[in-house]
């Protein structure tokens, strides 16, 4: 079985941002999962983050694998997607992206 690919998304917590959770959860999330799952798109693990952490929001994306992942990055509505991240509807914060494989 290949490793999951992690997509790992932060949302830091800077002067003059805030976070509409609701719309995150009821709205983003579930185009993202329109979008992304016939490309092996699991369910998403989504955290509110302490104030103290510096994070409004942490969300951990796993795909099936590396290739799934890769695949992902083509999607037809990808660009849609990517509009709704900046478009300000949840956050004005610039989120951080980082992947990776898992290893257990």
């Amino acid at each position: 079985m290949a490793p999951k690919t992690i997509l790992l998304i932060l949302y830091p917590r800077t002067e003059g941002t805030s976070f509409n959770y609701d719309y995150y959860i009821q709205k983003h999330i579930p185009f993202a999962t329109e979008v992304w799952a016939p490309y092996g798109f699991q369910v998403p693990s989504i955290t509110r983050m302490d104030e103290s952490s510096g994070y409004h929001l942490s969300a951990v994306l796993e795909f099936e694998s590396r290739e799934a992942f890769d695949k992902a990055q083509g999607a037809d509505r990808l660009k849609e997607l990517m509009d709704d991240v900046g478009s300000g509807s949840f956050t004005k914060s610039e989120p951080a992206f980082s992947t990776g494989d898992s290893i257990v």
